[in-house]
């Protein structure tokens, strides 16, 4: 798989963050150095955890035009399992676990995923064969990510952080091709229990101008 034929967030000024995007689409600030959202007509942050505080509110985007379910707090099990018509995702920093199976099969899902820095949990199969998404950013926070989580997003590059000491069920990652590790991946982490979620044949390489997105 060629790096380029995916489309990872693209990087904006402040004052050149676009005013026409569709909901839920998912932009870098470079001058605040966060990921942020459009969401009703502005770009919301991505960038901080929940930090004791409410945090933002997750929401979906339906293939029919203006057509958005959203949830505060943690995302639970099944909750979109095998929605056909589901397009796009932004998960608030309200949330600090995902459930099993909650996107499952939602092979409709497209573009850019970010997992903010509020979650520490992503249990299991919860993007399986979520085929047309992108790119995935997950970040450091997460310290644990259940067994197929992200099986065959087949046309998603991973961009992680994750702490080495983060644990990685079996099959977690098999049938992504291309994967960037950031600082905190590296090392003992990869070889130890990465490889297990990794599953066989990716191109891994080194998150070189982490946090940006390439």
């Amino acid at each position: 798989m060629s790096h380029t034929h995916n489309t990872p967030p693209s990087n904006f000024s402040t004052a050149d963050l676009p005013t026409d995007m569709a909901e839920g689409s998912v932009a870098f600030d470079t001058d605040t150095q966060e990921l942020v959202a459009y969401k009703n007509g502005s770009w919301e942050s991505l960038g901080s955890g929940g930090g004791g505080g409410i945090g933002s509110t997750t929401y979906v985007r339906d293939n029919v035009a203006g057509v958005i379910d959203q949830i505060q707090g943690d995302i639970p099990a099944n909750w979109k399992n095998a929605d056909s018509s589901l397009k796009g995702l932004v998960i608030g920093t309200s949330c600090t676990s995902i459930g099993d199976n909650a996107f499952q099969a939602c092979s409709g899902l497209t573009g850019s995923l970010v997992i903010p820095n509020s979650v520490t949990t992503i249990g299991d199969i919860v993007f399986d064969s979520c085929s047309s998404l992108t790119s995935i950013v997950i970040s450091e926070s997460v310290t644990s990510i259940g067994s197929y989580a992200f099986y065959y997003c087949s046309s998603a590059v991973i961009y992680t952080n994750c702490p080495a000491s983060s644990w990685v069920g079996t099959g977690a990652c098999a049938g992504i091709t291309d994967i960037y590790l950031g600082p905190n991946a590296v090392g003992t982490g990869y070889t130890d229990n990465w490889q297990a979620g990794f599953g066989s044949g990716p191109t891994v390489s080194t998150w070189t101008n982490y946090p940006n997105i390439p």
